[in-house]
């Protein structure tokens, strides 16, 4: 196995909700409930997070979470989001179909070390019911989704009714009921397409070797057991 698969097979997902961004603990002499959240850019596919930020879901779980954008982070999917497919329209192009349309494709991922995944379950369980929250409230309010968008992320060229456009087509990715967990077929299809393609690995990979879902498991049970 080449060592850019060993470092990728080393970062265990801690939720696949296909863009990722990194769940990164604070410095130790930080505040234990404060947590850092890098993305990569601004776009509508981490929109969760800036609604569990300007709602509330990250206080009402005791958690203070610090958003950063990291350009260039390794953690880059080749994908086209639903905002930027918006402004490629806008410019005489066509969007023929979309993936979650053909197959089962988780789009969004969250990336924690094994230490903080083994040393603060507790912490990233409340980060994780913050973010279903968010979803659950883009997927029933996505108006209101696109308030905050407008507010907190920097989408230039992007007019209300755009970002409206957007949300809704981001929503058409969740699940009904309670989201956050991919199916046994997007498991695959994600390690197929993201892992072993790029990489060129013609091994299986069993997927608890690069995703950790227990935690967000146990959140989506308790969720639902609330309904």
């Amino acid at each position: 196995m080449s060592n850019a698969s060993s470092r990728f097979i080393r970062a265990h997902a801690v939720a696949f909700l296909v863009q990722l961004c990194l769940f990164m603990p604070q410095p130790e002499d930080a505040h234990a409930e404060r947590v850092r959240t890098a993305i990569p850019r601004a776009t509508l596919n981490y929109l969760s997070i800036q609604v569990a930020e300007e709602k509330g879901f990250f206080r009402a779980e005791g958690l203070e979470n610090e958003t950063v954008v990291i350009s260039g982070t390794t953690a880059i999917a080749a994908t086209t989001n639903g905002d930027e497919a918006l402004l490629a329209e806008k410019e005489g192009f066509r969007t023929l179909a979309f993936v979650g349309d053909l197959f089962p494709y988780p789009f969004q991922g969250f990336l924690a070390t094994d230490k903080k995944i083994a040393e603060k379950p507790g912490e990233i369980k409340r980060w994780l019911r913050a973010m279903i929250r968010a979803l659950v409230f883009i997927r029933e309010r996505p108006e209101e989704a696109a308030d905050v968008a407008v507010k907190k992320l920097s989408l230039r060229n992007m007019s209300r009714p755009m970002l409206v456009e957007g949300v809704r087509r981001f929503v058409r990715a969740l699940p009904d009921g309670v989201p956050g967990l991919p199916s046994q077929q997007g498991i695959k299809n994600v390690l197929d397409f993201d892992v072993k393609a790029p990489l060129k690995i013609k091994d299986d990979i069993p997927p608890e070797k690069v995703l950790s879902l227990r935690l967000v498991s146990e959140v989506k049970e308790e969720l639902e057991a609330k309904r």
